[in-house]
């Protein structure tokens, strides 16, 4: 994209996590009524948090048991019918702490992408993320689900990674081994290669 702006591109850097805080115990059965983490910032409209919601609504109104672990703000933007915990803004510790004992982490980024889903991985949770140019030119294949910005999709994915203990094994598995390729030295390297040149 840069590029076709008519700039030069010398170089770029991968986002990384900090393993001494986001690391994977173990892998273990569905919780018996699974934790949803989700990265809620309703005043940032690149979340989509609402349309979120929405797809959890639909999981609820099929009887599908689950309950939601909101972060990220005070309060969850609308009425909602499912059970749930709202976190507000955690320190990186507590996001630790918070993903080791969910099941599933739902983080959408419309723009660039984000730190979020890769803690998550790192912490062994499968991921659900926006079905975007972005996300599918930054994550290998079968890293995470991607849902097209619908609350039907959000749905579908959801409910799939629920009932297919198969693909939430591999994406934890193909997770964790993306976030083995990555470190915050290795990305620092590749800054001061591009500011070498």
């Amino acid at each position: 994209k840069i590029k076709d702006a008519g700039a030069n591109v010398v170089g770029f850097f991968e986002l990384a996590v900090d393993r001494k805080i986001f690391f994977h115990t173990q892998t273990r059965k569905l919780n018996h009524k699974p934790r949803i983490a989700i990265y809620s910032r309703s005043g940032t409209p690149r979340r989509l948090t609402e349309l979120i919601i929405f797809g959890l609504s639909f999981l609820h109104d099929k009887g599908i048991p689950f309950h939601a672990e909101f972060f990220g703000e005070k309060k969850v933007p609308l009425k909602v019918n499912f059970s749930y915990d709202i976190h507000s803004v955690l320190t990186p510790t507590e996001l630790g702490k918070l993903y080791r004992k969910c099941d599933i982490g739902c983080v959408f980024s419309g723009t660039n992408y984000s730190l979020v889903p890769l803690e998550m991985m790192a912490c062994g949770l499968p991921v659900i993320e926006f079905d975007g140019e972005n996300t599918r030119e930054t994550y290998p294949e079968n890293t995470v689900s991607f849902a097209k910005p619908n609350p039907i999709a959000i749905f579908d994915s959801l409910h799939e990674l629920l009932r297919s203990e198969t693909k939430r094994l591999s994406h934890i598995k193909n997770g964790l081994s993306y976030i083995d390729s990555l470190s915050w030295e290795k990305s620092a390297k590749m800054v001061q290669e591009a500011l070498n040149k």
